[in-house]
C-alpha cells in the first residue's frame, strides 16, 4: 500500500485549533468490506473546542463530533463500507478537521487471496451436562487482504458464532460456547468450528447426572 502523509492543510495558517494525524488503516481491503482508518486529534488551542471530524474519500463517508480539552489528543476511528468495484482502485481518503487534515492513498482489491485457517486451540471438556462447553479457537488470515468472516460453532446446529475481522497475516483468538443439556448418561460428540474457508473438529465429552 502506498502512503503519503500531509499535516496542516486546512486552516494552517490559524493560531491553534485541531491537529488531525493518521495512525494507521487496515487498507489493503477487499471490495464491499468495511474501510477503517485510526487517527489521532490534538487541540493545540488554549480553549476546549468541539469539531466534526470528517473522513473524506471524494465524498463525506462518515463523521464524528469531538469535543477535546487544551493541549490533549484523542483517537478517533472512521469507517465506511468500500464500494463493490469491479476493479483493483487506488484512491485517497482524507482525515480532517475545520483547520487541519491528513491523508493516505489506501487500495481496495476486487480479488484477494484472502483466507481463514481455523484451529481449536483448547476445550474445557469433560464437563458435567447441564455446563458451559468452551471452545477456543485461533483464526489466521493467510490472505492479502484484510477479512471479515463469521466463525460458527456447531454442536449438530450452530449453537454460537462471532464476527472477527482479522489482517492479513495476523492471528486472532476468541472462544465460542454453549449450554450442554443436562443429559443422564456420558455422552462423546463432535464439535465443529468452521467459517466460510476452514472448519476444525474436536471430540468433547458432556458427563452425565448418573
Amino acid at each position: 500500500m502506498a502512503v503519503t502523509g500531509s499535516s496542516g492543510g486546512i486552516g494552517a495558517n490559524r493560531s491553534g485549533g485541531f491537529d488531525v494525524s493518521i495512525v494507521r488503516t487496515n487498507a489493503p481491503v477487499r471490495a464491499g468490506d468495511v474501510f477503517q482508518v485510526e487517527a489521532i486529534v490534538t487541540n493545540t488551542g488554549s480553549e476546549s473546542d468541539e469539531q466534526t471530524i470528517r473522513l473524506v474519500a471524494g465524498e463525506t463517508v462518515d463523521t464524528e463530533t469531538m469535543a477535546v480539552p487544551p493541549g490533549e489528543s484523542w483517537p478517533v476511528t472512521l469507517s465506511y463500507e468500500t464500494y463493490p468495484v469491479r476493479q483493483d482502485a487506488t484512491f485517497p481518503i482524507t482525515v480532517a478537521s475545520d483547520d487541519d487534515s491528513a491523508e493516505r492513498t489506501v487500495d481496495v482489491l476486487t480479488e484477494g487471496d484472502g483466507n481463514f485457517e481455523l484451529e481449536i486451540t483448547s476445550v474445557n471438556d469433560p464437563v458435567p451436562a447441564g455446563d458451559v462447553l468452551r471452545v477456543r479457537v485461533e483464526v489466521r488470515n493467510t490472505g492479502s487482504v484484510t477479512q471479515t468472516q463469521e466463525v460458527r460453532l456447531e454442536a449438530g446446529s450452530t449453537v454460537d458464532s462471532q464476527t472477527t475481522t482479522v489482517p492479513t497475516n495476523e492471528v486472532h483468538s476468541f472462544s465460542l460456547a454453549y449450554e450442554t443439556y443436562p443429559i443422564k448418561e456420558d455422552a462423546t460428540f463432535p464439535v465443529t468450528v468452521s467459517c466460510d474457508d476452514d472448519a476444525d473438529q474436536r471430540e468433547v465429552t458432556v458427563t452425565g447426572t448418573n
